[in-house]
């Protein structure tokens, strides 16, 4: 019995620890988020490394590392953000539960995001085309995709009409 205790002790510190994250995640404490998610994956690393698993531990650090990239999106921190970007996607790769299939594809529509953020709309486009057939059409994946040509739209034309700015300035 004491055993049992002492591992769900373990277990809900560690689920705290994503909660914690999430929660500074929403309030903008973006460090403390992304500590706070880094502080779960070890503590879920160490229940592993005693022989205790999660059961949604796919979920648990694929989610934990998404809160890691958001904050570091957050924080213009573009190689610490595709880092964890990776590991998240590494983390659902192969899965066929229909939990971590949308894992999987909420991470993909956040990196279609953050490509977007970013100006660089074939990167976006490419993100959505890698998602499954369903969630392409998903309104929130037709927004992003809207907004991607909308950009593309404005990118020729916001570049022509500077150059012709930065020309008649000269004269």
């Amino acid at each position: 019995q004491a055993r049992r205790w002492r591992l769900q002790q373990r277990e809900r510190a560690t689920h705290t620890g994503l909660l914690d994250a999430l929660g500074y995640l929403l309030a903008g404490r973006f460090i403390r988020a992304r500590k706070a998610s880094l502080s779960a994956l070890a503590r879920e690393k160490a229940l592993e490394a005693g022989g205790e698993r999660l059961v949604h531990a796919v979920q648990f650090r694929a989610l934990a590392h998404l809160v890691a990239a958001e904050s570091a999106q957050a924080l213009q921190d573009k190689p610490n953000r595709d880092e964890h970007l990776q590991q998240a996607l590494t983390h659902t790769a192969g899965r066929s539960t229909p939990a971590a299939q949308e894992i999987r594809e909420g991470i993909q529509l956040r990196a279609a995001r953050w490509a977007l953020v970013d100006r660089d709309v074939q990167a976006s486009l490419d993100w959505l085309d890698a998602l499954p057939q369903g969630a392409q059409r998903r309104t929130v994946a037709l927004r992003i995709k809207l907004k991607a040509a909308r950009l593309a739209r404005q990118t020729p034309v916001a570049l022509e009409t500077a150059r012709l700015l930065a020309k008649h300035r000269a004269f």
